[in-house]
């Protein structure tokens, strides 16, 4: 009876000592957050724990979260512990979240291997104490394929600004822009809110409903916003319409040409600028390939294109430069450009037109030719008085040499031959006679004509047969000094 007691009683301890330790390496596998109510905009904090399981918590599957939560990071920590003298190995997966929208949310049930996690409800509320408020796009009832759509997310800032940044916005059946960040204010009460926009453009490519899921706003000190989602009912374009229009008006502005004055055979430029959505270089580029063609008047060379956005991000802008030569001198009207587009409120196609530019082209042979007139009628203008003062010089020079003949002249008898040489206007022999003198006269003054028609007078009165007296040859000399 005593052995028996003895052997039950080992038999207990032992027991109880393989019990425990099972207790102690008993596999665990648990999900577990701080609370259960959070409000919009904060970080929930998930932790995944494993005790004793060699499967890691790295092959969970968090995609089936991005539902109702935006997976931010996570951390896995892996370490050996202590327990009553046990050693246990533990795992630790934290995963940091932001909810999606208010409402009843939970974490869903996860399964490591043949283990299960528990399901955890959450309760996500709105912090009426936020720093901001978000508001996005009014959307139309309906919108047709290939329709250029701006899209915006608005963040007002109720306090002082913070800083702010919105994830990627991804969607397969858009064809969607890079993301365009301005900043504005606005007025609440006589209070100024700064806000900031996101604005992108999306084209629909698929009909139907559509919804667009806007990305995540991160502001300062930690904290995550949704901006919401987008239903979009689109329908499709008729089959007959053109693939390459744009579904959108298309406005054509600051349509001139660098100079007014051309030369031939020089490069100019036409510039114009085209302000619209859904089209694009390669498009425009065609369409206008298809309106300019070059010739014999005219040479057209590539294009260039300058693509940007304006508007807070709601409209794209291309500049367009075309280099040309004309070849021809005269009028030339540069071909009006038709750019066709795709009504968003009719859904057929209309046009927008530039205006007409007329061009005046010259040549080099043109004006010089005008140059030289110019010249011409320059010289005739200030060459005559010029001349009549050279004729002038030329007539008292005349005069001068033949004062100075007569003066020299010994014998009377050659005076004749003296005034005949140094006459002006003498080209043959024959007498000076009163006209003449007169005619070399018409230069000069009053005084000096008197003076020409007294030595005329003298002159008609000689005989240049015979001698001339010395009396008659000192009144010559005086009256020619006084020419000079």
């Amino acid at each position: 009876m005593k052995v028996t007691l003895q052997i039950y009683l080992l038999f207990s301890i032992l027991f109880f000592s393989v019990q425990t330790y099972a207790a102690k390496t008993k596999a665990v596998f648990e999900v577990t957050t701080n609370q259960n109510v959070y409000a919009i905009g904060h970080a929930i904090d998930i932790i995944f724990e494993t005790r004793n399981i060699s499967q890691s918590l790295s092959s969970l599957e968090l995609n089936v979260l991005n539902k109702d939560f935006v997976v931010h990071d996570y951390n896995v920590d892996k370490f050996e512990d202590l327990i009553d003298g046990t050693l246990v190995r533990v795992e630790n997966l934290v995963v940091r979240l932001y909810p999606r929208r208010t409402g009843k949310l939970s974490i869903p049930r996860f399964k490591l291997g043949r283990y299960r996690s528990k399901s955890i409800p959450l309760s996500i509320i709105n912090d009426f104490n936020s720093a901001i408020k978000i508001r996005t796009t009014t959307v139309k009832k309906t919108y047709f394929q290939r329709e250029p759509i701006n899209v915006y997310v608005d963040i007002y800032y109720r306090r002082k600004k913070n800083i702010s940044s919105i994830g990627e916005l991804k969607n397969e059946n858009f064809i969607i822009s890079d993301v365009v960040k301005t900043e504005y204010t606005t007025k609440d009460n006589d209070n100024t809110i700064p806000v900031d926009r996101f604005s992108w453009i999306v084209t629909p490519l698929v009909d139907g409903l559509q919804t667009l899921h806007l990305p995540m706003i991160k502001t300062g000190g930690r904290r995550m916003f949704p901006s919401g989602k987008l239903k979009l009912n689109v329908v499709s374009l008729p089959s007959t319409l053109p693939g390459m229009v744009p579904v959108s008006k298309q406005t054509i502005t600051n349509n001139k040409v660098t100079d007014e004055k051309m030369w031939i055979n020089k490069v100019y430029y036409w510039t114009f600028t085209l302000i619209g959505n859904g089209l694009n270089e390669n498009t425009l580029d065609k369409i206008l390939n298809s309106q300019l063609r070059s010739n014999s008047i005219i040479r057209y060379f590539p294009k260039t294109f300058k693509k940007i956005r304006i508007n807070n991000g709601a409209q794209f802008k291309i500049d367009v430069k075309i280099p040309f030569k004309l070849y021809k001198t005269g009028e030339f009207v540069l071909p009006v450009l038709d750019i066709p587009y795709i009504s968003s409120e009719t859904g057929i196609i209309e046009h927008s037109f530039s205006n007409e530019i007329s061009l005046m082209a010259t040549s080099d042979l043109i004006e010089n030719s005008k140059s030289f007139l110019a010249l011409f009628l320059f010289l005739i203008i200030f060459t005559l008085p010029i001349s009549k003062i050279i004729r002038r010089a030329y007539i008292r020079n005349r005069y001068r040499m033949c004062y100075y003949a007569v003066a020299m002249t010994g014998n009377p008898k050659k005076i004749k031959d003296v005034l005949f040489k140094y006459t002006p206007h003498l080209s043959t022999e024959q007498a000076v006679t009163i006209k003449q003198w007169e005619e070399s006269a018409s230069v000069l003054n009053p005084e000096q004509r008197d003076v020409i028609k007294k030595i005329g007078i003298l002159l008609d009165k000689f005989n240049y047969a015979e001698h001339h007296s010395k009396t008659e040859v000192a009144v010559l000399k005086k009256l020619l000094k006084s020419l000079i």
